[in-house]
């Protein structure tokens, strides 16, 4: 059968041109009601992210801080000379300050009041970007870098490149002050 126009599609099928208008408003009202129960799934996908990136800064602060030798003690955390050198080495000083707009994106999509929040959610993003995304390209040159020289403790330099994100966002950021 050849059908030229969707009425007459319908037609065939049963459908009276009085019962299409409830049938369509009936379609709407579906689009509608899936589009709803997408949309509280794209926000708990991007709440887990966060919490991800959360998380994985808290994995960051765990053990004795003494033994570092990339950032020092004190309130609050602060890079070292030795630290920033090794992350400029490394490769991740240049990451970081190639992808600012990026990496304060992430930061800013968490909404954080106080600086403690940024420094754990700079050094999160820093250990989200390399060991969890997998597609991104941001830290590629990094990870090649740490895969050759295996001797470096990643975690100490995720957490020295983090404190060097926060420093860089608070100081874009005059506003966090607690």
């Amino acid at each position: 059968m050849d059908y030229p126009t969707l009425k007459s599609l319908f037609i065939d099928l049963g459908f009276t041109p009085d019962k299409i208008a409830p049938l369509l408003v009936l379609f709407l009202l579906g689009v509608f009601l899936v589009n709803k129960r997408i949309n509280p799934i794209e926000k708990l996908a991007k709440n887990l992210e966060q919490f991800i990136i959360r998380f994985c800064g808290a994995l960051q602060t765990g053990g004795d801080i003494n033994k570092v030798e990339s950032y020092q003690s004190g309130s609050a955390l602060n890079i070292t000379p030795k630290g920033l050198e090794i992350i400029e080495q490394i490769g991740f000083k240049g990451a970081v300050d190639n992808n600012l707009p990026f990496l304060f994106k992430y930061i800013d999509s968490l909404q954080l009041k106080t600086k403690l929040d940024i420094e754990s959610a700079s050094v999160g993003v820093i250990h989200y970007l390399v060991e969890i995304d997998k597609e991104n390209e941001i830290f590629r040159e990094v990870k090649q870098y740490l895969y050759n020289n295996p001797a470096y403790n990643i975690p100490e330099y995720f957490k020295a490149t983090g404190l060097y994100l926060r420093d860089k966002y608070l100081s874009e950021h005059p506003e966090i002050t607690q």
